[in-house]
């Protein structure tokens, strides 16, 4: 997955969760997070604070959710609320995120007790959807570093990532109102927040895990996408939505 020959060049961060032994998901959480701080420093990214779902998803090599429609599963886009987001739907999934990290940790220290039943409410994973064109554009951003700190910083999938990213701020003037005649006002931002999770890391993590190669499959090309918009304006590449229930 990581194009590593062999385990000794392996991230960093793998051989520090090897070295983990019964480590609570706030230990790896702080693991991860630090991860992505250092990929966005050196990336020159935005990044986002990760949540004890992250880790808890990490350690179980949940990439992504059981089918193709589990957009709002997995160590995907939608899993990030990045800090600078000012609307209110995204200040309280902030709020809650804190809280529900400060109480996971409590509780895996012993220094509270709670009921099995509220545990696993913590672990429930919180998504948010964006609701305008700069969130969503912030989200695809900041998930940059997430996908360095489990592939490596110069992992091919991160690079293509990057590039499209660009890409998006680059044809969205034009591209936004293709996206607005195709899906309408409402669903407009959240749409936008899909065409890259709809491609990267979804199907590629999928397609590796599924096919259990030790070869490192070819990373999607986002960018033969966008070159057809510019080209031509064609954008028969916008994927589908009428089957994914996140959105229905």
């Amino acid at each position: 997955m990581c194009c590593a020959a062999d385990e000794e060049l392996l991230l960093q961060m793998y051989h520090d969760l090897a070295g983990h032994k019964k480590a609570s998901d706030g230990a790896i959480r702080s693991l991860f997070q630090d991860t992505a701080k250092t990929a966005a420093r050196n990336l020159n990214v935005r990044y986002p604070t990760t949540t004890v779902q992250h880790a808890t998803l990490l350690i179980n090599w949940a990439f992504c959710g059981g089918v193709e429609q589990d957009l709002g599963e997995g160590l995907l886009p939608f899993s990030i609320t990045h800090s600078d987001q000012v609307l209110a739907a995204a200040v309280a999934q902030l709020q809650a995120n804190h809280y529900q990290n400060h109480d996971y940790l409590a509780l895996m220290t012993g220094s509270t007790s709670i009921t099995a039943a509220d545990a696993k409410v913590m672990r429930t994973s919180k998504w948010f959807i964006p609701v305008d064109w700069e969130e969503a554009e912030v989200q695809l951003e900041s998930y940059t570093p997430v996908l360095g700190a489990h592939l490596g910083e110069t992992h091919p999938n991160v690079m293509e990532h990057m590039a499209a990213v660009t890409a998006l701020r680059t044809y969205q003037a034009q591209l936004r109102q293709y996206v607005l005649d195709k899906v309408g006002y409402r669903l407009r931002a959240h749409y936008y927040g899909l065409l890259l999770p709809l491609e990267t890391p979804k199907n590629w993590f999928s397609d590796q895990w599924r096919m259990a190669t030790v070869a490192t499959l070819p990373p999607p090309t986002l960018m033969h996408a966008f070159t057809m918009f510019r080209d031509g304006y064609n954008v028969s590449w916008l994927p589908h939505t009428d089957h994914v229930p996140l959105l229905l």
